[in-house]
């Protein structure tokens, strides 16, 4: 029972607590901070003291950087998506508190944290085969970043002014399936038709994201309008409290963002191809079944077999998107409005990232710019 007037207690582990104000929160309550100390005299001139300093003074940064990250992590919990929290505290726990948690808050600076960068771009990888991807780096910079400013925020230290980069990104070349391959896998899954082949065949022509379609719900396309609403993914995710050998669990959740919630006109034919495999509203287009979705891992396994028995070279499911975002502008689409089918932010990401120019068509674009420009190119180039 604190003394009248007082804010110090004696806690079970036998030491006395002081708590004083320190700031407000957001919503307008005032913020407490604790002092400790094995004797209750020692406490109360620690509270003095804690109370009639300078408010800017009180951030000592003797706090261990680890303890900030596990406070930050407990704050994205009700905020981030499941699958981003699951990144960030895989990367918490497995790069960033090893490396960097025991350092006290004084002693991060921006250089340390540049040097840790380019030291995970370098060899970050666990198995030692080389550096984390660049979406990892990414990720890791935006963890840094936004635990030391809650450390800011919660009177640890003083606020860091720092700029972080990440290393360069290594572009990887992006795969996309030529017009031979496309017709040849179509002319493999269109035999010996089923609902799993008629679901390839629609994030072919509609660019579906592969755990939206296994998501996808009968009472989620709307055959008299000829259109199908997007608004759920699967994804298999880590457990956060593992039973007896199952160390993940299928989650079923809104899309990869709010952009990512649409509407998708679909083709005619793609429309009579669903109609011939239509089941009750609640049940899964790929399954049949109401109780659960496929799960996409065994979809991917089910692609790379039907990629290999069309003989055409080893993808992953992805392709199908880049593929459907390249031919719809090959013939003619505006890029906004393939930016809206896709469900992404901004036009900026679909032209960088989702399309991908043959050399056919390159040629094809050059020739129409020579015969656009007329005598006076013709006499140059003679």
């Amino acid at each position: 029972m604190p003394r009248k007037g007082e804010n110090i207690r004696k806690r079970k582990d036998g030491r006395w607590e002081g708590r004083y104000p320190n700031g407000t929160a957001n919503n307008g309550r005032t913020k407490y901070a604790s002092v400790y100390a094995m004797s209750y005299a020692e406490v109360k001139a620690k509270l003095l003291e804690a109370k009639t300093q300078p408010k800017e003074n009180r951030c000592s940064n003797i706090k261990l950087y680890k303890e900030v990250l596990f406070e930050w992590l407990d704050t994205q919990v009700l905020t981030a998506k499941p699958s981003t929290y699951i990144k960030f505290r895989n990367l918490v726990q497995r790069h960033i508190e090893p490396a960097l948690g025991q350092l006290t808050l004084a002693q991060i600076s921006t250089a340390r944290l540049a040097s840790f960068m380019q030291q995970k771009s370098d060899i970050g990888r666990l198995d030692g085969c080389g550096g984390l991807s660049n979406s990892y780096l990414q990720s890791m910079s935006l963890i840094l970043k936004s635990s030391l400013n809650y450390a800011a925020l919660e009177h640890y230290m003083l606020p860091m002014a720092f700029t972080l980069k990440c290393p360069e990104a290594k572009q990887e070349p992006v795969r996309v399936l030529t017009a031979d391959e496309q017709a040849g896998l179509e002319q493999l899954l269109q035999e010996k038709m089923d609902p799993a082949k008629c679901g390839i065949l629609l994030c072919l022509y509609t660019g579906l994201r592969i755990g939206e379609i296994c998501a996808l719900r009968w009472g989620d396309i709307d055959f008299a309008s000829q259109i199908i609403h997007v608004r759920h993914t699967v994804q298999r995710l880590q457990a956060n409290a593992p039973l007896a050998g199952q160390k993940t669990t299928l989650v079923i959740g809104p899309p990869k963002s709010k952009c990512s919630l649409r509407s998708i006109p679909v083709p005619l034919c793609m429309v009579e191809m669903l109609r011939a495999y239509r089941g009750s509203p609640e049940a899964y287009v790929l399954t049949g079944k109401a109780e659960k979705p496929m799960e996409p891992r065994t979809y991917q396994y089910r692609f790379k077999r039907y990629m290999a028995a069309a003989d055409v070279s080893d993808a992953n499911f992805h392709v199908l998107r880049h593929t459907f975002a390249t031919r719809f502008i090959e013939r003619g689409g505006d890029p906004k409005t393939l930016s809206e089918l896709l469900g992404h932010a901004s036009v900026e990401i679909t032209l960088n990232k989702y399309v991908h120019p043959s050399m056919e068509i390159k040629r094809k674009q050059m020739d129409r710019f020579l015969i656009n420009c007329g005598t006076d190119y013709g006499q140059l180039a003679a």
